[in-house]
Parts: structure tokens; sequence; C-alpha cells
């Protein structure tokens, strides 16, 4: 009898030897996430948007069970919450323009600096920020998009950021901004306020029950088919032309065994979604702008 639990233990202490080994082996490629998500002034490419909607393209490379209660939990992962009354709303608070159609602006403070001086760009047309006649226009035509329409703004809970949704006149709003910040001036648009938030349940059900990686395509491939071989299940979702999220499910205890091997593969060789989104469910009920939210 302990000779038969002796072997057994041997054969087991051998299987997982074998399993570290070749996590150990794949080839990690660098997953540098700023090269594909640069963050943007237009809410919807937030990188935690970006990952709410790979269920809706997702590609099921293997049998695993529960994919629907995973694909929920991933496509709701934001929700978003009823919309407040009108409040005042500093425009120096506003962080971007969702829906924007302007590219290249990181943000309404980038957008604003972008604007171009009359000795730059000496044609009509030209949106200027630099008198106080230049101030009032500007607002005019600020006043006259965003009044009136019951226009939202969204609150993003998990980084406190303010955006106001697009209209026509988001240069003229980018004039008022830069006024405000280099003359200290003060303007308020009369806006509404929906918060979108970190859904806290089916952010516990996706660490409950699966490890969340981003890898580069070529090493998801070499370590889906080393899970193959050890009995692993996993799941796996395109992000981009080269990104896979992955996720190594918890039903095999070896899966602790799994995650634990490629944290230690090095930094820059897959990016931990795990400590991302626990990062993120410490945001839950955190309210930075205060009283903006309703």
């Amino acid at each position: 009898m302990g000779s038969d639990w002796f072997s057994s233990f041997h054969t087991w202490l051998k299987t997982e030897t074998a399993l570290r080994n070749e996590v150990r082996a794949v080839n990690y490629r660098d997953v540098d996430l700023s090269a594909y998500f640069r963050e943007s002034m237009f809410y919807d490419e937030d990188f935690v948007f970006e990952w709410s909607r790979t269920e809706s393209r997702v590609g099921l490379y293997s049998g695993l069970s529960g994919r629907r209660t995973l694909s929920s939990a991933v496509h709701e992962l934001i929700t978003r919450q009823g919309i407040s009354g009108v409040q005042r709303i500093p425009v120096l608070d506003l962080h971007g323009i969702a829906f924007s159609k302007t590219h290249g602006c990181r943000n309404l403070e980038e957008l604003a600096y972008h604007l171009r001086l009359p000795s730059e760009y000496p044609y009509p047309g030209l949106i200027r920020f630099e008198t106080e006649e230049d101030f009032l226009g500007n607002i005019a035509k600020v006043d006259r998009e965003f009044y009136g329409q019951g226009v939202v703004a969204l609150f993003r809970e998990w980084d406190g950021k303010l955006f106001v949704n697009n209209g026509d006149k988001s240069h003229h709003l980018a004039a008022v901004y830069r006024q405000c910040k280099e003359q200290g001036r003060q303007h308020y648009l009369n806006l509404r306020v929906r918060v979108l938030r970190i859904d806290q349940t089916n952010g516990r059900f996706i660490l409950d029950n699966y490890y969340p990686l981003i890898l580069n395509e070529e090493s998801r491939y070499q370590l889906c088919r080393v899970l193959e071989r050890f009995g692993i299940e996993w799941r796996s979702a395109n992000m981009s032309n080269e990104l896979e999220i992955f996720y190594i499910s918890k039903t095999s205890k070896r899966a602790t065994i799994v995650y634990d091997e490629i944290t230690h593969v090095g930094a820059g060789g897959f990016f931990d979604l795990k400590r991302y989104l626990e990062e993120l469910l410490l945001t839950v009920g955190v309210f930075p702008c205060g009283s903006h939210v309703g």
C-alpha cells in the first residue's frame, strides 16, 4: 500500500515538474499594450471597454463548459448607472469628449493645445483663444451646441475621468478650456451625469473561475498546446491581430501552477489581466469627482 502511494506521488511529482518545465519553455513574446491601446479622449476606446467588447467577436478554441457565463461576465463588466439631474460642471474638470470626431488627441487638454495661434495659421476661420471677445464668442457657440439638448457627461468611476458627449463645437470647447487654464477663467456646462462602473459581481466571477492574461498570439498557441496535453481547460478571445486574452480555467488545480510559472517568466512577456482586474475592483464605490456624481 505504501509502495503504491509512493509510486503515485512520484508520478504526480514528475507530471507537475513536467508541466512547470513546459510552461517555462513557451516563448513569451513581448506584450506592449501601449502600442495597441493608446489612451484616447474617446471614452469607448478605453482599454476596459475594449476588453468588455471582446466577447462579441470571441473565437472559441476549446470546449470549456460555462462559456456563456464567462462571456456574459466579460461583456457586462461595465455597468451604466442612472442619469443624474442637471449639474454645473467646470470645463476644466472635463477629461475628454465621448464619440469625438477629432483624432490624434488623448484628452481635451491636448486638443486645446493643438489649436493654432494666428501667427501659425493666418487664414480665415481660425478659432481664437486670446481675448475676452474670443472667450465669449466660443462660449456662445458651445452653449448653443450643448445647452437644452439633454447632454449627458460620462464619468468613469475606475479612473475618475469625466467625458462630455460629442458636439460639433468640440474645438470651440477646447478653446474655452485653454483660456480657462491659461488665463484663470471659469466656465461651466450644465450637464447630467451617468456613472460608468466596473461590475463587482462579474469581475469577481472572472477572478474566481479563471486566470486571465494577455498574450501574444504565438505565445498563446504554444501555451494552449501545453494545457491540452495536461488536461487543463482554457478559453481565448482575440483582442487584436497579435494579442489574445487567455483565460486559464481554475477547474484544475494545475491552473495555479501554470499561472505561477507564467508570472515568473518576467516582465514584458505577458500582461497580467488578473492583477489589473483586482486593482479595478478596488475602485468600486470610489468617486474621485465628488460632487459631479449623482
